[in-house]
């Protein structure tokens, strides 16, 4: 009799096969982006953390899915500005700028109120959310607003998602 580990195998459901199925990461990629946009067309004007989260997963299931489709090779880190470069994704400054905040917020930012360290804190801060914000002074009156080109809107998450199936398609 076998063992339910190797029946698993037979049927392809063990952790190694899982694991290298680009589809499964692509489908689960598509779930999450579906959860974000319905999250993000309750409350469009203010998303909550909700939504930066759920895109920040389906943007890395999205680039580690294509990586796998591209060469089999599963990457197991979340900065996404490094796995889109390994997906050959060619990016705007802009796009770099939103990775780099969906990354901090698949580690920390979207999880908790605070990450591991107050050093982590401030280079959030201080670098990665300050290119987000545009700053204007007329007179007396200083503005703070974000930066719709590179903020975590629904629209710039999906110009990603849609330049991942464009590769899957491609490869």
């Amino acid at each position: 009799m076998k063992s339910k580990k190797e029946l698993r195998s037979i049927l392809e459901y063990d952790f190694e096969s899982v694991e290298k199925d680009s589809n499964r990461w692509i489908e689960n990629a598509r779930e999450f982006s579906k959860v974000a946009e319905m999250i993000y067309a309750i409350n469009e004007d203010s998303p909550p953390y909700p939504f930066y989260y759920n895109a920040g997963i389906a943007t890395e299931l999205y680039l580690k899915g294509t990586i796998l489709n591209q060469n089999g090779k599963l990457v197991k880190q979340h900065h996404l500005v490094k796995l889109a470069e390994d997906a050959n994704l060619t990016l705007t400054s802009d796009q770099v700028s939103l990775l780099e905040i969906l990354s901090e917020t698949v580690i920390w930012f979207g999880r908790y109120p605070t990450p591991r360290n107050s050093e982590v804190w401030d280079k959030f801060h201080d670098e990665i959310y300050e290119k987000h914000k545009i700053r204007e002074t007329n007179g007396n009156t200083h503005v703070v607003r974000a930066n719709l080109n590179t903020f975590p809107t629904i629209e710039n998450c999906k110009k990603i998602w849609d330049a991942c199936e464009t590769e899957i398609k491609n490869a």
